[in-house]
């Protein structure tokens, strides 16, 4: 008896395989609420990465502001973008959650509305993963939330062995410096 089923008695057949769209690398998963200041330059950065094999999740929790157009203009004229709306704020961990739900990707990454990517950031981030086969791999990053451009403040991952340990059996890699999401 054969190992795998013959053709014909396949749940799918070759002509639907075909219409099934490609697994991404890497899935983007966007919280938003209320962040149409920043929203553009943050998605632009996403859909500039040196890695195009990349779907980008935007869930929208509930915002008042202009946040859902900016999101709905993007998801138009991009086929990896896709808008979720939560038509009453639910929360960040809610919006996350939801967006892990739509996600297909080999790899998972969040990134907040009010930030930008070094564009080849996914790619190291992608590498690294699979060459140390770390299940975890973090990176610094800056929010720019200033007029000018300047780092209003600054998120960094202190102690970052200490917290990916805190994961027990997970493996884990932190990217060098020159892998700061944010950086110009």
């Amino acid at each position: 008896m054969p190992i795998f089923p013959p053709l014909a008695s396949a749940r799918f057949s070759m002509t639907q395989a075909r219409l099934l769209p490609p697994v991404p690398r890497v899935s983007i998963v966007i919280p938003v609420c209320n962040v149409e200041r920043y929203l553009p330059e943050c998605l632009e950065s996403a859909l500039a990465q040196t890695l195009s094999d990349i779907e980008v999740i935007c869930v929208d929790d509930g915002s008042t502001d202009g946040s859902l157009k900016i999101l709905q203009c993007f998801a138009a004229r991009d086929s990896r973008g896709q808008v979720i709306e939560h038509r009453v704020n639910q929360g960040l961990p809610v919006a996350r959650n939801t967006g892990m739900e739509a996600a297909r990707g080999s790899y998972l990454f969040f990134l907040d509305s009010d930030d930008r990517l070094q564009p080849d950031i996914l790619r190291k981030a992608a590498e690294e993963a699979v060459s140390s086969g770390a299940d975890i791999v973090a990176t610094r990053a800056r929010a720019f939330l200033s007029e000018s451009g300047d780092p209003a403040w600054e998120k960094r991952v202190e102690g970052i062995n200490a917290w990916l340990s805190s994961y027990g059996a997970l493996r884990a890699r932190q990217l060098g410096p020159e892998a700061i999401a944010g950086d110009p």
